[in-house]
């Protein structure tokens, strides 16, 4: 029997090395697609050790921007040993060809429609070096091998959607996705939650809410019959949730804890060169309202930032921290905008020559979301670094998390919700100290 090895590669200096460890679904889906005939493993490098001796017949591994260098090492290694070495993942389909120098095959885009025709071409010699995957349909995608997932990990996650209705200039969700938004059936994501034993769930999309009435009939098909299951979630969304309180209630109802919302920036100027029309349609003067509207369903918010953007100066810092203490944000997260490949932003910055690391594949481990990788504006480099840091020390500090987490209490009742704000600042914060100190 021949053995597939499918490896998701760590960065061990990566703040969510520290903070949540989740299972690499879309190894655990290729596992399922993949016949009897073989023995598979999957190994993760943020739990697992990977053992290079292992005899193994084929390998396939995934990778983001930042872990980039380190797959393509582990790449290497198996080249080496003459053992076909396949790659993909969101940054291998953005640059295939840098991929090609490390790896026998590359997949650009989803592999779902593929994966079988890799394996016979493989099984008969006639490997390609480069697969286009063809947009996949949702309705038809297995389950997850979760016998594959080691049980080190602390939440399991579940995916509803792919893809985002929204083209940001910085994300490359929407390239990769080619631009579709699309959604499973509510049947086979609520059998596949049913399933799940632990009480705890993250819903794993870009953005759960999506956009108009087809998304809302969606998500109040799915939380009605969610809450059979007496689960706990949480999710990644945009602002338009806030937008209905009919699906606020029955998201509530489900299970819902908490909500993570990109608010990236409160400059309104920052928000429409990044293409976020959404944030600004919701409207910067609204967000203490739309917030306090889901705190009353007992639902806390997650607030994410990015600085660095050309609008922003040293006192963005500053700004940033009094509106979101204004605002009574349970949670934050910081990061410094950061040109991934395959995105407007990279190509904007590459033209304007202010990309600061560009001996590449190395340097991209430096895209981590939490140093400069290029120059800003109306900042030195180390203003916005140390700026950066200095914002997250004071979020995260043990007076602020508990202030944060007394908020959160007072504003959504929910205990639960309040028991993980505190550990979340705290945590997230002194990683990412860690994380720059060791870097």
């Amino acid at each position: 029997m021949k053995k597939i090895l499918l490896i998701n590669p760590a960065y061990k200096g990566e703040v969510l090395w520290d903070v949540r460890q989740m299972p690499p679904l879309g190894l655990g889906i290729l596992a399922a697609l993949t016949p009897e005939e073989y023995e598979i493993k999957i190994v993760d490098e943020n739990v697992s050790d990977l053992n290079f001796n292992e005899d193994v017949n084929l390998v396939a591994i995934t990778s983001m921007t930042y872990n980039a260098p380190r797959a393509y090492k582990i790449a290497q290694i198996y080249k080496e040993k003459n053992i076909p070495v396949i790659m993909g993942g969101i940054h291998v389909s953005m640059l295939p060809n840098e991929a090609l120098k490390y790896c026998s095959t590359v997949i650009i885009g989803e592999a779902e429609n593929i994966w079988k025709q890799i394996l016979k071409e493989f099984e008969s010699g006639r490997l390609q070096q480069i697969y286009k995957g063809s947009s996949a349909s949702l309705d038809d995608v297995p389950f997850p091998r979760r016998d594959l997932f080691s049980k080190k990990y602390k939440i399991q996650i579940v995916q509803a959607s792919r893809g985002c209705p929204f083209s940001c200039e910085f994300c490359s969700v929407s390239k990769f996705a080619n631009g579709e938004y699309k959604r499973r059936p509510v049947a086979n994501v609520i059998k596949e939650i049913s399933m799940l034993k632990d009480k705890r769930f993250v819903f794993a999309d870009d953005n759960l809410m999506g956009y108009g009435k087809s998304s809302e009939q969606y998500l109040m098909n799915l939380f009605k019959d969610l809450k059979h299951l007496n689960k706990k979630w949480g999710t990644q969304l945009s602002w338009n949730i806030a937008d209905n309180d009919n699906i606020l209630k029955h998201a509530a109802e489900s299970g819902a804890m908490g909500f993570f919302v990109g608010f990236e920036s409160i400059n309104e100027a920052t928000l429409k060169g990044m293409g976020k029309g959404i944030n600004l349609k919701m409207g910067i003067k609204n967000y203490k309202r739309l917030i306090k509207k889901i705190h009353d369903y007992g639902i806390s918010v997650t607030g994410a930032f990015i600085f660095g953007n050309d609008e922003d100066e040293k006192s963005t810092f500053r700004k940033t921290l009094d509106f979101i203490y204004d605002i009574e944000l349970d949670r934050i997260q910081f990061t410094i905008a950061t040109p991934l490949p395959g995105t407007r932003f990279y190509d904007r910055l590459a033209k304007e020559g202010r990309l600061l690391y560009t001996d590449y594949p190395n340097d991209w481990k430096k895209h981590d979301m939490y140093r400069a990788t290029f120059k800003p504006k109306k900042m030195t480099i180390m203003e916005l670094e140390q700026g950066f840091l200095d914002a997250y020390e004071f979020a995260t500090s043990r007076k602020s998390s508990f202030l944060s987490a007394l908020k959160t209490l007072k504003n959504t009742r929910n205990i639960a919700a309040t028991l993980t704000s505190y550990p979340y600042n705290r945590r997230y914060g002194k990683a990412i100290q860690k994380n720059l100190k060791m870097n």
